[in-house]
């Protein structure tokens, strides 16, 4: 009799078929590459979470749960104030609370989680862990989700008291405890069945996670997959179940969305659209010389570590900042700071040195770097007019490229990575070593920084990161030179080959 854990039923409350195939075939998962950041940000968030309840003590036997639950028991008996990851079951199901106290002999409850807010599914969340405590015999006076106070300034003393709130969810929780109980009856059966669960694919494919299962339940086998609809909510799974798995099959009185209806023309039509006024706003008229191609990469701490920083702000720690000028001249500079104290007033002055009086700063997506300059200001009053007149000559790509142009095999997106190889002669992000896209650099900066990393493998991450923005404000230059061409040379659309599904 396999039983059940509160991870085991929030699965299978998204999807039974996730919950059966994580429990008998998990071979089939392609994990998220930023599980395990997001899995570290957790646990540090945890472990600081716990400093703010002096003297708890921690029920530890996480390969021996019967151990853990008979721990519990005894540190409950013996008046126990405080305790952490306390393990209780009742009814085949498993859980451990992240903190729960005692007082007046009544036993409250708190989940910690490292987001900023409460979110919708904390509240299963919450009620899971108390229906089990309800049912153990040991019901909670009141359950509280603790999370991260965004507000939260750091000062770079080492202390973080304010860093977290606690809300409280206790009647949340409690309207939800008969759809717990129900739940439970339910996945008990589905965890404990031979026969994979038959349940179509649909919107719970992406929430509250996306699942690393869709490839096996919404297998995309044809070059432009109904699934890389942009923006295609019910649609593109109604679609899906209706047996519709190629752009090409979409009818036209399906789609509403201007968006929608660009992507399948373009798929049917098997060439790039391209608007008659994308080259005059990519030419020197709209975009005069000297221009200035930036891209920033960042890092975000849920803890903040830097003073005068808060949780999950962007943080640069490097940049590259490509210079044309009108007679075709290129200049590069670069900025990087792998030592892992607060780079932001070096990177600051560093870019106000190159970045020149006049002239378009293009970027790709604009939310990033004006953000990461707006924080810049706010941190450096006296660098923060100087920093203003950048962000005030930001020119952005992304909404000029959605505007005027998509070729077929951008599937539906229109990030850099998706756009450069539908343009003949563009740089490739394959021919990197290593690191090739944001997340695997925020990874990257964390390993580079850390004092048990080899001098050795530092510097071989130093390469990859700045070969890997260099290359993020080149492309931003052969794109922007390519597609301002009155006739861009664009390669044919893909030859058949099944695209995976988004």
């Amino acid at each position: 009799m396999r039983r059940l854990s509160k991870s085991k039923m929030l699965s299978g409350w998204q999807c039974p078929k996730k919950l059966w195939l994580e429990t008998y075939k998990p071979a089939l998962a392609v994990e998220d590459p930023r599980a395990e950041a997001r899995f570290a940000t957790g646990n540090e968030v945890g472990a600081l979470a716990r400093e703010q309840f002096p003297g708890g003590i921690l029920v530890e036997h996480v390969k021996e749960p019967g151990i853990a639950v008979t721990e519990t028991q005894g540190l409950l008996a013996s008046g126990t104030k405080t305790i952490f990851e306390a393990a209780f079951q009742a009814r085949d199901v498993l859980v451990r609370a992240d903190v729960v106290t005692l007082a007046d002999e009544e036993l409250d409850l708190i989940e910690v989680k490292s987001s900023t807010g409460v979110k919708e599914y904390h509240y299963l969340d919450a009620a899971i862990q108390a229906w089990v405590l309800e049912e153990a015999g040991v019901a909670p006076r009141s359950i509280g989700v603790m999370v991260i106070d965004n507000t939260f300034v750091y000062a770079g003393d080492g202390r973080y008291e304010g860093l977290f709130k606690v809300e409280d969810v206790t009647e949340e929780a409690a309207a939800l405890r008969p759809e717990v109980a129900a739940l439970r009856d339910d996945l008990i059966i589905v965890i404990n069945q031979d026969v994979e669960p038959e349940i179509e694919p649909g919107v719970h494919c992406a929430s509250p996670f996306d699942c690393p299962f869709l490839g096996h339940c919404a297998p995309s086998d044809t070059p432009y997959p109904v699934l890389n609809l942009p923006r295609g909510g019910e649609l593109k799974w109604e679609l899906y179940r209706e047996g519709i798995r190629d752009l090409r099959d979409v009818p036209e009185e399906r789609l509403k969305l201007a968006v929608h209806k660009l992507v399948v023309q373009q798929a049917k039509l098997g060439k790039a659209f391209i608007a008659e006024d994308l080259a005059a706003q990519l030419g020197p008229d709209a975009l005069p010389y000297p221009r200035y191609y930036l891209d920033f990469e960042t890092v975000q701490f849920g803890i903040p570590v830097w003073e005068e920083t808060s949780p999950y702000r962007q943080q640069a720690f490097q940049f590259s900042l490509h210079v044309e000028h009108a007679g075709g001249e290129i200049q590069h500079h670069e900025f990087i700071d792998l030592t892992g104290a607060d780079p932001s007033r070096r990177l600051a002055e560093a870019l106000l040195g190159v970045a020149g009086e006049g002239g378009p700063v293009i970027v790709y997506n604009r939310s990033l770097e004006s953000g990461v300059l707006k924080a810049l200001a706010a941190q450096f009053p006296d660098l923060a007019k100087a920093l203003g007149r950048i962000d005030a000559r930001v020119v952005d790509l992304l909404p000029i490229l959605r505007a005027g142009y998509y070729h077929p095999d951008m599937q539906g997106s229109w990030s850099i990575k998706a756009v450069l190889p539908t343009v003949e002669g563009m740089p490739s992000y394959d021919d990197l070593d290593g690191i090739k896209e944001g997340e695997a650099a925020m990874v990257a900066y964390h390993e580079a920084t850390s004092p048990e990393t080899a001098t050795g493998r530092r510097e071989q991450i130093r390469k990859e990161l700045l070969e890997y923005c260099k290359l993020d404000t080149w492309a931003m230059v052969t794109l922007t030179r390519a597609l301002a061409a009155a006739v861009p040379v664009l390669l044919p659309p893909p030859a058949g080959k099944p695209r995976a599904g988004r």
